[in-house]
């Protein structure tokens, strides 16, 4: 049945327009794949299953359900959530009043990206005029996001990212290898990039994943989800987490690659602890769950000499002033390389352990003694 304004009365109420309801061939379930033969089975399966009772989220006006119906289809919130929100009604836009079909998936998606697009202007709108009213420092501070979102826009980086195979392997096989810890689960991906962990946690058999990331390589997330048939797993929210909106009000897991370079440098360790302490139920899980941080000292004088070397012989022409300022800055900045394992000649120290499921932001920033004990002679490379 399709309804437009011309269809429906200004005086009529739900109840009089579900009178023509109870002939219809059938009627799909709200939250899962159970299919009713009417409208009032559906009520009833609703409420015995769900405990969902409609009447009680919308009043009788024929256009309130119509909203709550639709965006319940298009956001595939909990019934849970539902019962829980506030005096900020999801649904309040006349955008869901447009008919729906629920077995659509090109205008579902269509539809929810623009509203993400609505939400993200008006979120824009605000930022701006917060930031009209900041001082140089949170000025400086938004540039400084701006520039750390920019960074991981391109493609270049995610490529990286993804070719390191110890890396992303150990993520598939912690995700694939444990389908018991992600059957039937609430997951948040949390910085998702091209959406890899998202997909392994849908592979896995969990119930949804809310999948955030502020860049636009999202973008090509979205195009990479449907081209693997995962949309009706995956949702995808641009934006900052720290300003996101989920449809649900708590989670099971939340996933993420924040690790930077060294472990904490540039990494978004501080924004999954924000989602963990506004999102995570109070069973579930941050994975990784630990991360150390350890020294080694290395004796690699090939890898040293190799990269000097090349400033002898430039093309038949020396720039030795060049090595000289390599050589002197050859400590100033990390590199990150695969060591041979007969090049460490120290035992391991280890600077820190986090627990993530505990720890908070201030510990981040630290300071710990180093204690390095050499096992042969050598220089430090």
């Amino acid at each position: 049945k399709v309804l437009d304004d011309e269809s429906i009365d200004a005086d009529e109420d739900w109840e009089d327009w579900c009178d023509d309801g109870s002939t219809i061939e059938e009627a799909l379930c709200l939250f899962c794949d159970e299919k009713n033969s009417s409208v009032d089975e559906l009520v009833n399966h609703l409420n015995r299953s769900h405990d969902f009772d409609i009447s009680k989220i919308a009043d009788s006006e024929v256009y309130e359900r119509i909203k709550i119906i639709n965006f319940i289809r298009l956001e595939n919130p909990l019934p849970e959530f539902l019962t829980t929100i506030g005096d900020e009604i999801p649904w309040k836009s006349e955008n869901f009043l447009k008919p729906l079909d629920p077995k659509n998936r090109a205008y579902a998606a269509e539809y929810a990206l623009a509203e993400l697009q609505n939400e993200l202007q008006n979120a824009r709108s605000t930022l701006q005029g917060i930031l009209f009213e900041a001082d140089d420092v949170k000025d400086e501070s938004h540039s400084n996001d701006a520039a750390y979102f920019k960074s991981y826009s391109g493609i270049g980086i995610h490529e990286e990212m993804l070719k390191d195979k110890v890396r992303t392997e150990a993520y598939m096989k912690f995700v694939m290898n444990n389908p018991a810890l992600f059957r039937d689960k609430i997951v948040l991906d949390v910085g998702c990039g091209t959406s890899i962990l998202s997909m392994f946690a849908a592979r896995a058999g969990c119930r949804h994943v809310y999948a955030i990331d502020q860049s636009d390589i999202i973008d090509y997330a979205r195009e990479i989800v449907i081209e693997n048939q995962l949309e009706n797993k995956i949702t995808l929210i641009k934006g900052r987490i720290e300003d996101v909106k989920l449809p649900v009000e708590k989670v099971d897991i939340i996933i993420s690659e924040w690790m930077g370079y060294c472990m904490l440098f540039e990494s978004m360790l501080d924004s999954v602890i924000f989602a963990r302490d506004k999102w995570l139920s109070i069973n579930g899980q941050v994975y990784p769950q630990k991360c150390s941080l350890n020294m080694v000292a290395i004796n690699d004088n090939g890898m040293l000499s190799q990269s000097f070397k090349f400033w002898n012989d430039v093309y038949g022409f020396k720039m030795s002033c060049i090595k000289n300022a390599i050589k002197d800055a050859a400590f100033d900045d990390a590199d990150v390389v695969t060591i041979k394992p007969e090049t460490v000649f120290s035992n391991v120290c280890c600077l820190k352990i986090l627990d993530i499921n505990t720890v908070k932001a201030d510990e981040l920033k630290f300071q710990c003694p180093i204690s390095l004990r050499m096992n042969q002679a050598g220089c430090i490379t």
